[in-house]
């Protein structure tokens, strides 16, 4: 190869590559969208059950239970703010749980989303940053809760609590892309 084409396929490649994100970016918004998550007949299989086997109400219920997980996530964040720590147990965890048990919209995983969202607050002293990286791959065995359960890990020792919803099989959601456990993750006090 001369030296005139391959500093011309030299400026070509980083073209080229951003054309490729850009296409996979656009399949990918396209596929994953909620006009075409709505439009999928019930019974449509992802490909190696990407969406634990059935897409369209799998992605709208995954959305939902994300979208709760995060206003779980924010109110957590206020009673910590206004108690100055992270919630304890005993009374404290029987209160935040009844409040949190008001933000629940119904389980979208339900026929007929005819109950709500279930919310389990519990404790892992040892629950830190480094094993939270851990569980994005891996999350522990003993994770496992009706499906739609939202469930909080607090571990007031490290200052930080993690929220993960639990899917069809009863254990975390996984990103639709990445496979990583879904978690919402945040300091008591900051």
């Amino acid at each position: 190869m001369n030296i005139s084409k391959s500093k011309n396929l030299v400026t070509r490649l980083p073209r080229l590559a951003i054309s490729l994100v850009l296409i996979a970016e656009l399949t990918l918004s396209f596929l994953l969208s909620p006009q075409r998550a709505a439009s999928l007949p019930e019974d449509e299989p992802i490909p190696e059950g990407t969406w634990g086997g059935y897409a369209g109400p799998q992605i709208n219920a995954q959305k939902v239970l994300y979208e709760t997980m995060l206003k779980v996530s924010s109110s957590i964040k206020q009673y910590c703010s206004k108690h100055r720590h992270c919630p304890e147990a005993g009374d404290e965890v029987e209160a935040l749980t009844a409040r949190l048990r008001e933000l629940m919209p119904n389980n979208p995983y339900t026929p007929g989303g005819s109950e709500a969202i279930k919310v389990k607050l519990s404790f892992e002293e040892s629950l830190n940053e480094p094993l939270l990286a851990q569980y994005q791959d891996k999350p522990p065995s003993h994770w496992t809760a009706p499906v739609g359960t939202i469930s909080v890990v607090i571990s007031n020792s490290n200052n930080l609590f993690v929220i993960w919803g639990a899917g069809m099989d009863g254990r975390p959601i996984r990103h639709p892309t990445t496979q990583h456990v879904t978690l919402v993750s945040r300091h008591c006090l900051e």
